[in-house]
């Protein structure tokens, strides 16, 4: 289960950053950014839902703390 989540966040995560690159290079064309906005608007919704399965489920690799005092 963990390695089927892990390669499925990852495609998401690649999807999305694809996505957002073809927004920045359809300038020009209305109809084609509008496409692309819209599937990197949905891709973040499943990117959420990814997130809050994983961190139910102890996919997610926890984050270090760090200390901001100093001594």
């Amino acid at each position: 289960d963990d390695f089927i989540y892990r390669n499925l966040f990852l495609g998401i995560i690649g999807a999305t950053l694809m996505h957002n690159a073809a927004v920045k290079q359809s300038l020009t064309n209305h109809r084609i950014r509008k496409f692309f906005i819209d599937l990197l608007i949905s891709e973040i919704g499943i990117q959420d839902k990814l997130i809050k399965y994983g961190k139910m489920k102890g996919y997610l690799n926890p984050v270090p703390k760090y200390n901001l005092k100093q001594s």
